[in-house]
Parts: structure tokens; C-alpha cells; sequence
């Protein structure tokens, strides 16, 4: 393996005789270099965009949410019992939730919205002050807190003297079939505040007191749909909620904000990677060029290869010569364009040169490097240019036995 290497070494960097080798080979390293290069910077502005979707979008999603498989009601004693002696959590509120109707006055101005039990613990939790439009943010009963669509669609403000009426159908018990009002549950309330949280979710719901929507739900007053988590600051997230989800089992889903916006993580890893796969072919179409100059230098080298074959090497030591050559080419210009793309990317995050326009402000363009891109780049580009590398090589020093 030694004598190869320091051959494929010597033929790499000694000046050749054809000097159309050294442009071919120059040319290929170049190629290589560009394409990881830009690979690299692509995904991290993805990573970035990712992170920044999210940042705008998570809106009151709590740092882990804790809701049963099957999206029945939980017991929230029992499992807030489960999970105290886990370290790093610091507070614990309950959350219920469901769709209904909420009209101004009968028959007028009415609009589906979600609809979110909170108290006092999911206020701090959330900090939902941040998202105030205007109007205070209370929890007291009969005092109801709007998302900004819900609020638009209805022509409601903060502190209207005009009373919000929510409509849900009736979840058990009997039902009258001559009066069909029976089969629905109804509660009013006025609005204290309008949210604008820049989340479709959100921007359509409404936030009143968790022991009314428990009544209007008919759930009994130890029931939540999800429990809500802050942790204390520093926590290992990734830890507590593997040691969360371990304590309660696989009925339970313990989930992160990332994992809270499913679709939405979904359609940019999508876009990610048929970007990458884009990219992939573009590498190949810069794999010929390593290809071409690995053929050049085989015809070039045949006096060589002759010499080398009588000295004893085998025909599986010579192709493994100009194979390693390939390799070469191709690690120098993947490491090379890494290097490069990583030091552009870590200059975009400093110095914010490129921008980009957000309706009427602009921001740098978000980047966010990650070591898993970095492996995976690097594995594409050797695998490609094992691929380059090996089969002209096969192909021409087979074509040459033959020949003989």
C-alpha cells in the first residue's frame, strides 16, 4: 500500500510531460472544491431558515409538551406525580383544548376558532405578554383573550362591553331530539386582549380560563389534554425529555417545539435535501473531470505501467495507484471547498454582508452550520469520486491485459 501511495503522490503533484494532465487535473480539484463549497453553504442557510421559521412560528408552543398517544385527556395529577422527581423542570401547567363557534351576538358576525384552557402557570410558561397587541392579558372567568384573526374576523377589541358567545357541541349526557339546543353547550365572555403571534394556530384561537373550557368540555377538574413544561435554564432539553418519555412509557408522546410543528419541519427538510439531491448531480456532471484526468494519465503512463508490471507489481497494486490518485483529486477539492464554504458561512454569521428583504426590514441571511452536514458532504463527495476513480481505471487497465 505504501509504494502505490507514494506513486499516486509522485504522479499527483510532479510536473507531467502533457501539460493538458495538469490543467484537467487543476480543473477537477476546482470543480470538486466549488461544489462542496456551495453545498455547504446551502444547507447551512436552510439550517438557518429552519431555526428562524421556527423562532417566528413556535409562537406559544411550550419547550415540551406532554399530551397521550391516542389524543385522549390525561389524569394530570398522576403524571405530574410521575415526573417530579425529575431534575431540571421548572414549572408544570396544564392545557386543555377544542374547536367551537364564537359569534358577537346571535346569528351575527360569528367564526370557528381553537379554542385553549389556560391558568396562571401556562402565562408564565409561555410569556404570552410578549405577543400582546393591546388590551391586558387575564385569565379571570368570563374574561376571553383573541387572536389577532379571530379578533379582525369578528370586529372585536380589547375591552369591548359587547359579549363573545362560544358554542361547542355537547360531548355526553342526554340529548333532547325535539330541542336540538340541548345537544350544545354555551358560554360568553368579553374580550380583555388581542394576541398577534405571526402563527395561523394561535392567530385563530382564543384563551380563556381552563376551569370554563373544562366545564364547556364537561372533563372532570383533574383532566388536561397536554401538560406544559418549562425548564430551568441551562437544562438539557434533549435529556429531560428522553428521561421524561422513559418514566411514563409509549403511552405518552413527549414533544419539543420542533417536534410540536411536524409539517411545517417536514416541507423544509423536504426542500433541504432535494437541494442536496440537485447538488448530488451536480457533483457527478464534476466527477467526469476526474474521470478525464485519471484516463489521460493512464495513456500517458503506459511506459510506467510496463516498467512497474516487470518490477513485480501485481495488476491489482497498479490499479490501486491510479485509483488513490483519484481519491486524491477528489478529497483535496472536497476538504478544500468544506473549508471554504465553512469560513464563508462563519463570516456570513459575523458580518451579516448578505441580506435579505422582510417586508419592510431586511436581516442578514440566517446560517447555521451542523456537523452532520459537514459528514454528509463529505461522504457524497467520496463516494462519487471512489466511483470516478475506480471505474476508468478497471475499465482501461483491463482493455490493456486484453491487449497484450
Amino acid at each position: 500500500m505504501r509504494l502505490p501511495f507514494f506513486i499516486a503522490w509522485r504522479y499527483l503533484f510532479a510536473h507531467k510531460k502533457l501539460g493538458a494532465i495538469n490543467i484537467v487535473t487543476r480543473v477537477s480539484v476546482l470543480a470538486i472544491a466549488v461544489v462542496s463549497m456551495t453545498m455547504i453553504c446551502v444547507l447551512s442557510i436552510y439550517n438557518g431558515y429552519q431555526q428562524m421559521i421556527l423562532d417566528k412560528v413556535v409562537g406559544l408552543d411550550p419547550q415540551l409538551l406532554i399530551t397521550k398517544g391516542d389524543e385522549a385527556p390525561l389524569d394530570q395529577g398522576v403524571v405530574t406525580q410521575e415526573i417530579s422527581s425529575i431534575k431540571g423542570i421548572e414549572s408544570i401547567a396544564p392545557l386543555v383544548w377544542g374547536e367551537g363557534l364564537v359569534s358577537r351576538t346571535e346569528g351575527e358576525s360569528f367564526s370557528a376558532a381553537h379554542l385553549y384552557g389556560v391558568d396562571s402557570a401556562y402565562l408564565r410558561i409561555s410569556n404570552m405578554e410578549r405577543y400582546l397587541y393591546s388590551g391586558d392579558i387575564a385569565i379571570h372567568p368570563g374574561q376571553y383573550n383573541l387572536g389577532a384573526s379571530i379578533a379582525i374576523n369578528l370586529n372585536a377589541i380589547a375591552h369591548d362591553t359587547d359579549p363573545l358567545i362560544i358554542t361547542l357541541p355537547k360531548r355526553k349526557g342526554y340529548i333532547n331530539p325535539i330541542m336540538p339546543m340541548t345537544s350544545l353547550r354555551r358560554s360568553q365572555g368579553v374580550p380583555v386582549s388581542v394576541l398577534f403571534t405571526d402563527n395561523v394556530v394561535y392567530d385563530n384561537s382564543i384563551f380563556i380560563p381552563l376551569s370554563e373550557l373544562r366545564s364547556l368540555l364537561m372533563l372532570d377538574e383533574n383532566q388536561a389534554h397536554g401538560l406544559a413544561l418549562k425548564l430551568d435554564e441551562g437544562a438539557d432539553e434533549g435529556a429531560i425529555q428522553k428521561a421524561i418519555a422513559t418514566k411514563l412509557g409509549e403511552e405518552y408522546l413527549v414533544r419539543n417545539r420542533a417536534e410540536q410543528q411536524p409539517h411545517l419541519m417536514r416541507l423544509v427538510a423536504i426542500e433541504k435535501w432535494i437541494t442536496s439531491l440537485i447538488f448530488a448531480f451536480i457533483l457527478l456532471l464534476a466527477a467526469y473531470n476526474v474521470m478525464a484526468s485519471i484516463s489521460m494519465l493512464l495513456i500517458s503512463k503506459q511506459e510506467d505501467i510496463a516498467i512497474l508490471h516487470a518490477l513485480g507489481e501485481t495488476p491489482r497494486e497498479i490499479r490501486r495507484t491510479f485509483q488513490l490518485e483519484g481519491l486524491m483529486v477528489t478529497l483535496i477539492g472536497a476538504v478544500g471547498g468544506i473549508a471554504v464554504g465553512i469560513v464563508l458561512c462563519l463570516l456570513q454569521m459575523h458580518f451579516g454582508w448578505l441580506t435579505i428583504d422582510l417586508a419592510l426590514e431586511s436581516q442578514p441571511y440566517p446560517v447555521a452550520i451542523r456537523l452532520t452536514d459537514l459528514l454528509v458532504v463529505l461522504v457524497l463527495v467520496f463516494a462519487v469520486g471512489y466511483l470516478a476513480a475506480v471505474y476508468p481505471v478497471r475499465k482501461l487497465i483491463a482493455h490493456r491485459n486484453a491487449s497484450l
